[in-house]
């Protein structure tokens, strides 16, 4: 048995899991409906022929020596198949698989349940986030049902694994490339004086990762208004998201010059990892000086004009930046709030 290292991105997600222990922090949890019913042995099967070809999917990990490692299992822990009344049973079903955690002690971190329900067929995936990302659930998905479609037509299925580890060695090149040294320059000159806090209102429950969800609907003329001001202004959904978060930051920040959150980056560099499961993506800090006399559409273009800057080195690790901003005396972290 072989044990690796973590990869930049599962050493983040690990601190996270390991602070707010016992929870279910780190559970990613979906849901795949298909328009029908589909044969029950197919669906099986296509669920195997995926936990075959994404290597990431039999990650297991230990602690050895006050690290946590990771090892490649050979084998994978068979899907289950449940029955449901009703597709409201299977998402409560879903929901309660979503809120158990995933144990570090060799186990695998994944649960994988075939299911039927008001006449379709579908699978439900829970995953521990040090083995997958959202993007991830997409690949799967996708392969799922591309697979399914093939058993259906009794074609022949040529799997080739998909290799998380070989993230390891792209890292170590990094590390030890000049284009490293250059991002770490860039990320030390911007944050290496910074002292402002962007703060949010504690809701008193510290440690806790329960929270309320608000959910509200547009309609469909807001939506067009919005897609309509986007196209018009050459503006992604995603910066207009970020800019509304940042003026609201700035306004109960009304003493801070500049408001920072994190924003996520996708991390998967090449093709290759682009259709591989596994963890890759990462977060940066994104700061922004919020002047009064700006309008809207200005700050927008800052906005995306600050996102060209800092993707430019998205690969250096967050957390390798407050190790060093930490040994110099500086902030244990630069924002509270990620997208």
């Amino acid at each position: 048995m072989i044990l690796y290292d973590l990869t930049l991105a599962q050493k983040s997600l690990l601190e996270l899991k390991q602070f707010y222990k016992d929870t279910s922090i780190s559970v990613l949890c979906g849901a795949i409906i298909l328009d029908k019913h589909k044969d029950r042995e197919i669906l099986m099967e296509a669920a195997r022929l995926v936990l075959r070809k994404h290597q990431a999917m039999r990650l297991c990990f230990v602690e050895q020596d006050g690290a946590v490692k990771q090892y490649v299992n050979e084998e994978y822990k068979e899907p289950v198949f449940e029955q449901f009344g009703s597709l409201d049973e299977m998402r409560a079903y879903a929901d309660k698989l979503a809120r158990v955690p995933h144990a570090i002690d060799g186990s695998f971190m994944y649960e994988m349940v075939v299911f039927e329900a008001e006449g379709r067929s579908g699978v439900i995936l829970s995953t521990c986030h040090l083995i997958s990302d959202a993007w991830s659930f997409s690949v799967i998905a996708s392969d799922f049902i591309e697979f399914c479609g093939k058993l259906e037509n009794g074609e022949e299925i040529d799997i080739v694994e998909q290799l998380y580890t070989d993230r390891l060695a792209n890292e170590e090149d990094y590390v030890s490339s000049g284009k490293y040294a250059r991002d770490e320059a860039f990320w030390l000159e911007r944050y290496g004086n910074c002292t402002e806090k962007t703060i949010v209102r504690n809701s008193g429950n510290a440690g806790s990762i329960e929270a309320s969800r608000f959910v509200t609907h547009l309609g469909k003329e807001m939506k067009e208004r919005i897609d309509s001001f986007l196209t018009e202004n050459k503006i992604s959904l995603t910066t207009l998201t970020e800019t509304a978060v940042l003026i609201y930051l700035d306004r109960i920040n009304p003493d801070n010059k500049s408001t920072t959150i994190g924003v996520p980056v996708l991390g998967r560099i090449s093709r290759y990892e682009k259709s591989t499961a596994g963890v890759y993506i990462s977060t940066i800090p994104l700061t922004v000086d919020i002047d009064g006399g700006l309008s809207v559409l200005d700050l927008l273009h800052e906005v995306s004009a600050s996102h060209h800057k800092i993707y430019r080195h998205k690969r250096f690790s967050y957390n390798a930046l407050l190790k060093k901003l930490r040994g110099n005396g500086g902030k244990d972290r630069l924002y509270k709030i990620r997208l």
